[in-house]
């Protein structure tokens, strides 16, 4: 939920937030930090929001989980506590993410196929070391795997 999105939650209204990876991104926070929004995959929008305007009842009831979740999560005072523990060093282990853990491939503002495309024209060219993942195997792995399957 970034800003535009928080700002409608503010107000009790939805949100539809599209994105790759988001179930993914799920695994590092415990659910009641996940801001409630409607999530589909950005080639999903307009169904996303067509169910939003065709469903009253679901409409306002995500806009009024979004708004008591800003109000109670990312009101000022908690942010500020947040921040606070930043600055004492007392940070809980949930807040901790390895690096490693995070399998995020599919790349940022545009569609999965071209950063497959861009996966497999690099390394064609210039082989897998294009990548500049030979420090991590695992994640290189991966994203060849990611860039050969089909869509």
């Amino acid at each position: 939920m970034a800003g535009f999105a928080t700002e409608a939650a503010w107000f009790g209204k939805p949100a539809v937030v599209g994105g790759y990876g988001l179930d993914k991104l799920k695994k590092f926070l415990p659910d009641d930090m996940w801001p409630p929004s409607k999530i589909c995959l950005p080639d999903r929008i307009e169904e996303a929001i067509e169910d939003l305007l065709m469903n009253k009842e679901n409409r306002e009831k995500l806009g009024k989980a979004a708004q008591a979740f800003v109000r109670d999560k990312w009101n000022a005072v908690e942010v500020a506590k947040k921040y606070l523990c930043l600055i004492k060093g007392e940070i809980p282990l949930d807040w901790i993410v390895n690096p490693m853990d995070i399998e995020y491939l599919e790349g940022v503002g545009q569609p999965v196929s071209r950063t497959k495309l861009t996966i497999q024209q690099l390394t064609s060219a210039y082989g897998v070391d294009a990548l500049q993942l030979s420090d991590k195997p695992e994640l290189e792995t991966l994203f060849l795997k990611f860039a050969n399957e089909q869509n």
